[in-house]
């Protein structure tokens, strides 16, 4: 039996990668763009989530490749490791290596939580 996010199908019901397990988010992380793309899920999938993208590999580099054009279009992205996620429900959604990352609110001291999670970086896709 499927089990869903608000709406959205869990692609591995139970499953959470180790927390070594890479983190990638797209973008700067602006606080506008993140009430912007939770408000959206909540819309269209009923959960106020993120899109984040996860997976256990050797190095960070190769996670972004593994998300194509997904993430090319991000002159910055955000990475951590799972472990500095904490407590946040994360499940993956979609098509590996997606996964919905469940925000408590769109408040400013929630979304400065997610945020200091994160070491925005340049984008290795984009020259």
């Amino acid at each position: 039996m499927t089990e869903f996010l608000g709406s959205i199908p869990i692609r591995e019901t139970g499953y959470r990668p180790p927390g070594t397990a890479h983190v990638v988010r797209g973008g700067a992380l602006e606080p506008s763009d993140l009430v912007k793309s939770a408000e959206t899920c909540l819309t269209l999938y009923q959960v106020l989530g993120l899109t984040i993208w996860v997976a256990e590999v050797p190095r960070l580099e190769d996670l972004v490749a593994q998300t194509g054009t997904l993430i090319s279009c991000y002159g910055q992205i955000g990475v951590c490791s799972l472990a500095v996620l904490g407590d946040y429900v994360v499940a993956p959604t979609g098509q590996a290596p997606h996964y919905t990352l469940v925000l408590p609110s769109t408040s400013e001291d929630d979304l400065e939580r997610f945020r200091s999670c994160f070491l925005i970086m340049p984008n290795p896709l984009v020259s």
